[in-house]
Order: structure tokens, then C-alpha cells, then sequence
């Protein structure tokens, strides 16, 4: 029994399976024969007890299945039945009886299906010709009605207003499949607005001629609008055993059933027309629409656009108009739209081709709807509109040719060859070439289907070129054989033509092309004990069911606790995903509660290490039969390791963990009043930065910093999506304390926290060791300089001019003010005063251009000369050559003798000064210290 579930308690029961770890039977295992004949898999052929199922037998019904099973209808001769456990036998015998035999081609559930309806428009009153014949050019068919012609359209739908005056004189016996003992009298009203727009197309009256399109009625869908692919299948046999030429279907399913694939292709094969609507969900092309001789029709606006709601795909064959005045249930009528409107509009059309051509084939009649469509987008063939709008005047009007996509001769002449369709062309004799080409959505195969219409033995050839730029692959004589090539994503070209250059007569050939997806990379993985192992991180995936019975088993092997999330999401229609869940040896667990195309999720829950399978499959087509599906399916698989707490216990002042400088220490705050305490010790002034790390994205945190005393000394807080908080703090000799605590607890990961600390020397991290550190002490005393915000002093950065000024200003006391101005100097700098200062005792000036450059480091000369000016030493001659690199004609050789003399002014070991370098802070200061320590 599989267990399905609703999104809000999923993480409840999988906490309780899972973390708790509760024991149940084993359900699964890693013996691949037990695999292969259990009837376990939550969606193996037996998995949809209580409702009956499709079967196609490989002969003939099993005699003992016949026996345990109530047979509701044949067909075939047998060969498909209907069936159903009889009253008394036990459901899981059946199904294992059934799954057992092998006797069966498919068996498939008898799935629901739905009428293709949209919100109704408001009733108005009908013009002299309703807009939508105008539209399709219905109206202008009348001057090509010039004999009597009868043919028959069957609805198979909700049945028909059997009393519309509209629709009675057309009607003739249909049945109902719903209760079989009632006439097929419409109850919900969707098949008598079908009814309403085959009347008004398919009958026309010029004069005494008249085609005349006669409707049958087939109620083979329920008063609410649903019904069973059973009932589907029997209404179209019905209505073709029973003479109709045309069968309208404006249901829809996403699934493709193998069930329903053969009643279309009996239909073909009997001479019979299906037209389908495609859909209303702005999504892939529905079934039965999607079948190859199936005529797809979607659907445009008033003004010829595509409407957004209606599907599209390779499929797609043609559009008509989205909106509709047809008849309504009780003898009325109203507006109605979308593409199941449509397509009673192409049915009609259908008619009028075959009562203008009584001799045509349902693929010549296929051909004329697309060769007259008008081009309402791209030219030629596209996935939104197909060939185009369709055009009942020039359906009945143009002159029938086989092969409508020439010229196709070159390369550059291609034409789009949509695939999983089947077109018709014709090769000429000698040197006529079709190209055509293929743009495929996904990397996959395409299998080419070639057979001559008239000519089954004629030879031709085939090219295939994975791309514009390759020399192509030859396939000889391909209509004895199917051709499979590989495809990848994009355009790709194709080259039919004659393999006999010499002969005489031409081929018409119907070409069925079929695409099968990719097969991913985690192939093969369609058992349990084959399941493909995932490493344990976030991560997303993309897969595919690329063949029959396709089903994607996955492994996790988690070895530490976490948190672990799961979404299956795809971009089709044509997928409905079911996500089945377990840990090894536990009871397993199958999501699977939205619709087609939706994604499917199990929300984050704890998971204990261990063995974790998952199984992804398309649930629309839960069965043996299960075909490839176009589309990509991604499982996004979110897991967070939950991390333990090395430091607990550590929630209160007393148990903090004491920290050593420049050591990471780890944590995490997993209960909702956690509190982390930590613990620091410093022997001297200094200058402390906390940094905390590796934040929670989704978290806010609180670093407190406290003294010895459990008082706040300074506090912050992250932003949310901020990952990193910091304290900087100068601070005195003692104990410290580290609160951290956050809005909400985490475990999937931890943060860091580290301690630094610089001792401060005179209010400076910078200087400890340094060889000007007395004299920058003694300086900072003085208050004759100073450092950084930072707590540094940059001993080893240029002396800018500025600060060279300001600091003589300040170290001999210098308080007088200048008048003098400079341009690049405005009284909001910060040494404005100092330098006016200067300036005013005679120490300081600028430059030619009325500029002081306070920014521009200063040479060790120029530092020489501002020391002579703030000392007012007089100009004495030098007795003699101070240093080994100073001329006796250099032009500050004076001074530097004078302050060498002192003992103020030293040079470097070589003997050398380097007058043009630029002066260091700590080298001015230095100078400065021996200056002011000696007056």
C-alpha cells in the first residue's frame, strides 16, 4: 500500500520515520530477483487498485486471469480487453496474477480524461455570419458548392442537444457509452457547442446544391466534463465502424497511452480523420493531439495572434479561431473559446475538402489543411501556429499537390520538419532532392519512417547531417527499414532522394518522424539494488525517461545528521512526477500531489546517517507501457550537515570557554534561547578585534562584548544575508567576556569566531620593536605627534609636507597665523592652521603657482631645511664635505653641515645622505626627538 500525503504533514510523518528512527517490515531489497517479481514498486503495472485496466494481450486473454477477472468489454477479437477483479477476489492476487503472466503487449489503468473547456465569454447578440467564420473564410466557400454531398463528422464528447433546432435536421443515431440504455443527450453543454461550430462550417448551400455535414453523436464523457481513456478509445471505434469519416475530440490528456495510440492508428488504417484540440495550458500539445495522424489544432485571437493559453509543440498542425457564437444546451446559443472550439472548426473544414474531393486519403486530406493554412507567424511550419490559420476557401479551392514544400532542393531551401508527425511529399525522377530540417529541443534519436505511398518498392536514399557544417551519413534504401539518428539540441538536416537516378516514374512517400529523448547520465537505474549514488551535498540533477518503463532510482549514503530537502520539478506538461522516499529498511513514502507538470517537493527534514533511496517516475504513465516522454525532469536535493557544539556547555558566563589569541573557535546556536559564552584575557593595553564568521545567511546574530564584571562594553548585530560581524575595541589589561546568541537557531553549519590583540605602545600597534619606537613615544608624549583612527602610526610611510609642518608646528610650540593662502589648501583641510601657522614664522612657503602640495611626500633635504627654519640657525659656511653624496657647491650643503655638527642629523653606514629620497615618519621624528631632547 503506498502512502500519499499532503505537503504540510510530510514533514511530520518523515521526522517520525526517519529521525526517530521507527522500525517497520522491510519493503525493500537488494536482491535483484526478488526485485524484478515483486509487485512493491509504487508504480508498477498493478498499482491503481479499485479502477479497471487496459489490456493488450499478446494473443489472447490468459485463461485463469479470465477466470479472477470480470471482462467489461473486447476488442480485437479479443486481443484488448477491459477488465476489472470479479466481486470476491482479493485485488493484490489480481494484480500479482496479472503482473505475472508476461501474456501482455501493455496494461495500462483505465486514467481520466478531461474535455478541453476555458471560462465562457458573455452571450451577445450574433451578427448576420458569426466572426469566426469570416476569420477562417467559411464564408466565402459557397461559389465551390456545385454538386450534393454528404458526409459525417462524429463528436465524441459530452454528448449532443439531440432537440437544438440548429443541430437536429444534421443529426443521425449515435450512442451513448455512458448508459448505454439513454439516447447520447448532452448534459453539461461543452459537446453541443462542438456540435454548433461542425454545423455552421461543415454545411453550405449554393443554389439546390448542398454539402451537407451529418453529425454523430458519441456521449462518451461524464455531465462534469471527465471520462476514462476506455470510454475515449470505444467512442472513436464506434464512430468509425459506424461510418464517420471525421472524428472531432476536443479532450485532452497529458499521458501518452499505448491504449489510445492504437485506436488512432486503427482509425487511419480504416480510413478515418481524427481532429484533436491541443490544449489550453500554454504547454506542451496534448494526446490524443500529439499523435502522429492525429491533426493538432491550437489556437489564435480575433486578429490572427496566438493566443497565450493555447499549447504548442512539434505536434502543433494548424490554428483556428480561439473564440466562438456556437449553439448552447436548451435550445440557445453563446460565445465560447479555446482550442476545443477550434478544433470543430478544422473538422468542418475537413468535410468540406472530402464532399469537394470524395476520393482523397486521410493523409491527402491532412496535406490539403496544411498546404492551404495562411501564414500567420513564421513562414512555413512553427511550433506556436503550425503551418497556420486554416482557410476553408482555399481548402476547397486549391488545386491538390503532393509535395507543397517545394522548393526544397538545396540546402537553403529546407523546410522545418516538425517531429513526431508524419508529412507526405514526392520525389521526381532524376535529380530531384527534398531537404527539410529538424530543431530539436532536447539532444535525443529521431527515427525516420519512410514508406511509398504507391511505390513500396522504390528506392531512395537518405542524408543526415548533425549540422550545417557535416559531411553527412548515408542511409541507402530506407524504405525497407526504419532509420534511427542521433540529434542534438538545435537544427540538424535531412536529404531525401532517389537511388535510382534513372527512373522513370516519381515516389510519393509519407514520412512519420519519432523523437526519443536523451538518456541521462545516471542510466541504468531503473531497480532499486541499481540506484545511482549521489554525493552528499546541495546539489540539482537532470534527468529523463527515455524508454519504456523508465523509472530513476537515486541513493544518498549520509553519514552525519542534517537536514535534508527534495524537489522534482520538469518542464513539461506531459510529466506528472511522483517522488517515492526511504531510508533503508524503513517503510517507504510516495509524494505525488499536484497535477501534470507541477513540481513535486518534500520540505527540509532531519535525517539520521544512513542509507536514503529516492525514485523518480512519471505517474501519468504508471505502467509497463510507460512510453519515453520529450521533456527534463531536475531534482533539486538540498542538504545541510547538522553541526554539534565542540564548546558545550557553554550557555552561562560561568562555563566560557576560554579563548587563546588568534585561535578559531566553532560553534552553532541549535535551541531556540542557546546562548554561546566565551572568555579572553589580555596583560596590557591593547588593541582587541573580535571577529565573527560564517553567519547563516537566513540568521541574525548578536556579539556582545562584556568586562570582568558581565558589563557591556560594545555590541553589534548582522544585517539579514550578512555573514561576518566585528568588534574593534581598545581596551585595558584584564578579562573579557564574548556573549554570541540569534534570532533563530541553526545546526547546518557552523560559525567561527577569533580573537587578535595588539598591544598598544603609546596609543600604537605598529611600532613594538621598531627602531624609532623610543623617540616616537617620547613624541606622542609631548602631543607633538600623533597616528591613525586604526591605533597605527605608518612609522615606515612617506612624510607628506603636511604632516612634516605639523609636526614642527606642534614641537616647538609655533602658535602664529598667517594671512597667506593657497589654492589646493582650503580651510576645511586638516592641517590648514599648522601650515598657516608655519607660514607665519617664516618656516613654510608654497610654490610659484600659489600651491602648497600638503599631499606630496617630502625629501629628506627638504626636512633638513624646515628643521633650520624652525631652529633659526644662521647661515654659516660648511667647514668641509658632510656627507660622501653632497657636492661642495650643492645648494643645501650649509645646513646639513650645521645639523650634522649638532649631532642632530645622521646619515646612513656608507657614509652616504640621499638628500633626494623621501623622508619616513619615523626618520622626521626621530630628528625631532633629538632636537627637542637637547634644548
Amino acid at each position: 500500500m503506498n502512502i500519499h500525503l499532503k505537503p504540510a504533514v510530510i514533514s511530520l510523518v518523515l521526522a517520525a520515520v526517519l529521525l526517530l528512527g521507527i522500525a517497520f517490515p522491510m519493503q525493500l531489497t537488494e536482491n535483484p530477483d526478488q526485485l524484478q517479481s515483486s509487485g512493491f514498486f509504487p508504480h508498477s503495472p498493478m498499482s491503481a487498485s479499485g479502477s479497471s485496466w487496459i489490456v493488450k494481450w499478446k494473443n489472447r486473454i490468459n485463461p485463469e486471469i479470465e477466470q479472477a477477472s470480470e471482462v467489461i468489454r473486447t476488442e480485437e477479437a479479443g486481443k484488448i480487453t477491459v477488465i476489472q477483479p470479479k466481486s470476491g477476489v482479493a485485488y493484490k492476487k489480481w494484480e500479482a496474477l496479472l503482473a505475472g503472466s508476461g501474456q501482455f503487449v501493455y496494461a495500462e489503468p483505465n486514467k481520466k480524461i478531461r474535455i478541453e473547456e476555458t471560462q465562457d465569454t458573455p452571450n451577445n447578440a450574433a451578427g448576420t455570419v458569426p466572426d469566426f467564420l469570416r476569420q477562417i473564410h467559411q464564408d466565402k466557400v459557397k461559389q465551390f458548392v456545385t454538386a450534393n454531398r454528404i458526409i459525417t463528422v462524429a463528436v465524441v464528447d459530452t454528448g449532443v442537444d439531440l432537440n437544438h433546432p440548429a443541430i437536429a435536421p444534421y443529426l443521425i443515431p449515435g450512442i451513448n457509452l455512458i448508459d448505454s440504455s439513454q439516447p447520447p443527450q448532452d448534459d453539461n453543454g461543452h459537446g453541443t457547442n462542438v456540435a454548433g461550430v461542425v454545423a455552421q462550417v461543415g454545411n453550405v448551400k449554393n443554389g439546390n446544391n448542398k454539402w451537407t455535414t451529418r453529425i454523430m453523436p458519441i456521449k462518451a464523457i461524464e455531465a462534469d466534463g471527465q471520462g476514462d481513456e476506455e470510454k475515449l478509445g470505444q467512442g472513436i471505434r464506434y464512430a468509425v465502424d459506424h461510418g464517420a469519416k471525421i472524428v472531432v475530440l476536443s479532450v485532452g490528456m497529458n499521458r501518452n497511452s499505448p491504449y489510445i495510440k492504437d485506436v488512432a492508428q486503427y482509425a487511419e488504417d480504416h480510413g478515418a480523420v481524427l481532429v484533436s484540440a491541443s490544449g489550453n495550458e500554454n504547454r506542451s500539445v496534448k494526446y490524443p493531439a500529439a499523435y502522429p495522424t492525429v491533426i493538432a489544432v491550437g489556437g489564435v485571437s480575433t486578429d490572427n495572434q496566438v493566443v497565450r493559453e493555447s499549447n504548442f509543440g512539434q505536434e502543433l498542425d494548424v490554428v483556428a479561431a480561439w473564440k466562438v457564437y456556437t449553439t448552447a444546451l436548451g435550445g440557445g446559443y453563446k460565445y465560447n473559446q479555446g482550442t476545443s472550439m477550434a478544433a470543430p472548426q478544422v473538422a468542418g473544414v475537413t468535410a468540406l475538402i472530402w464532399m469537394k474531393h470524395p476520393y482523397m486519403k486521410p493523409y491527402q486530406i491532412r496535406n490539403m489543411i496544411r498546404e492551404t493554412a495562411e501564414d500567420v507567424e513564421s513562414k512555413g511550419w512553427d511550433m506556436y501556429t503550425g503551418y497556420g490559420l486554416i482557410r476553408a476557401d482555399q481548402a476547397v479551392s486549391a488545386k491538390y499537390v503532393n509535395d507543397f514544400y517545394e522548393p526544397n532542393d538545396t540546402k537553403g531551401q529546407a523546410k522545418p520538419l516538425p517531429e513526431d508527425t508524419m508529412i507526405t511529399g514526392e520525389l521526381k525522377p532524376t535529380t530531384d532532392a527534398d531537404w527539410y530540417y529538424l530543431n530539436s529541443p532536447y539532444n535525443g534519436k529521431v527515427t525516420f519512417r519512410m514508406a511509398g505511398v504507391d511505390t513500396p518498392e522504390s528506392n531512395v536514399n537518405m542524408m543526415f547531417f548533425g549540422d550545417a557544417d557535416s559531411k553527412g551519413t548515408l542511409y541507402e534504401n530506407i524504405l525497407s527499414h526504419p532509420v534511427v539518428v542521433p540529434v542534438k539540441k538545435g537544427k540538424s538536416y535531412v536529404k531525401f532522394y532517389l537511388g535510382d537516378q534513372t527512373a522513370s516514374s516519381s515516389v510519393v512517400y509519407q514520412l512519420t518522424t519519432a523523437f526519443n529523448i536523451y538518456k541521462d547520465p545516471f542510466e541504468d537505474n531503473d531497480r532499486q539494488y541499481k540506484a545511482y549514488l549521489l554525493p552528499t551535498k546541495t546539489q540539482t540533477v537532470t534527468g529523463t525517461f527515455d524508454h519504456t518503463g523508465d523509472q530513476d532510482w537515486y541513493m544518498l549514503d549520509i553519514a552525519e545528521s542534517g537536514s535534508l530537502g527534495i524537489t522534482v520539478s520538469t518542464d513539461t506538461a506531459r510529466m506528472d512526477l511522483a517522488l517515492t522516499f526511504e531510508k533503508k529498511d524503513q517503510k517507504p513514502i510516495q509524494i505525488d500531489w499536484y497535477k501534470d507538470g507541477e513540481e513535486e517537493s518534500i520540505p527540509p527534514t532531519d535525517v539520521l546517517p544512513g542509507k536514503y533511496y529516492l525514485m523518480i517516475q512519471n505517474d501519468i504513465s504508471a505502467d509497463s507501457a510507460s512510453p519515453p516522454v520529450r521533456g527534463e525532469y531536475k531534482l533539486s536535493i538540498q542538504f545541510n550537515k547538522k553541526y554539534v557544539d565542540p564548546n558545550e556547555p557553554n550557555d552561562k558566563p560561568y562555563q566560557a570557554v576560554m579563548m587563546g589569541m588568534d585561535s578559531e573557535y566553532s560553534g552553532v546556536l541549535d535551541q531556540p534561547k542557546d546562548v554561546d559564552w566565551f572568555m579572553f584575557k589580555i596583560g596590557r593595553d591593547s588593541l582587541v578585534n573580535v571577529n565573527l564568521n560564517q553567519i547563516p545567511s537566513d540568521r541574525v546574530m548578536s556579539l556582545t562584548l562584556l568586562d570582568e564584571n558581565q558589563k557591556q562594553v560594545a555590541i553589534n548585530l548582522n544585517n539579514l544575508g550578512e555573514t561576518r560581524l566585528s568588534i574593534n575595541q581598545r581596551l585595558a589589561s584584564g578579562t573579557y567576556y564574548i556573549r554570541l546568541s540569534a534570532d533563530f537557531p541553526f545546526q547546518q553549519q557552523m560559525y567561527t569566531l577569533k580573537v587578535h590583540s595588539a598591544a598598544l605602545i603609546a596609543g600604537y600597534t605598529d611600532i613594538s620593536g621598531h627602531w624609532a619606537e623610543p623617540s616616537i613615544v617620547e613624541m606622542t608624549k609631548l602631543q607633538a605627534v600623533k597616528g591613525y583612527p586604526d591605533y597605527t602610526f605608518r612609522p615606515d610611510n612617506e612624510l607628506t609636507r603636511a604632516e612634516a609642518v605639523t609636526m614642527i608646528v606642534k614641537a616647538f610650540g609655533i602658535t602664529g597665523k598667517s594671512a597667506a593662502s593657497y589654492s589646493d589648501l582650503p580651510k576645511t583641510h586638516w592641517a590648514y592652521s599648522y601650515v598657516g601657522s608655519a607660514d607665519a614664522a617664516g618656516i613654510v612657503q608654497g610654490y610659484q603657482d600659489a600651491t602648497f602640495q600638503p599631499d606630496r611626500p617630502i625629501s629628506r633635504m627638504e626636512m633638513a631645511v624646515l628643521i633650520a627654519k624652525a631652529l633659526h640657525l644662521k647661515n654659516k659656511k660648511a667647514d668641509g664635505i658632510p656627507f660622501q653624496d653632497i657636492a661642495p657647491d650643492y645648494w643645501g650643503i650649509d645646513i646639513l653641515a650645521q645639523l650634522k655638527a649638532k649631532g642632530w642629523l645622521t646619515g646612513y653606514e656608507d657614509g652616504t645622505f640621499h638628500p633626494k629620497d623621501s623622508g619616513s615618519r619615523a626618520e622626521f621624528v626621530s630628528l625631532l626627538d633629538r632636537i627637542i631632547g637637547n634644548q
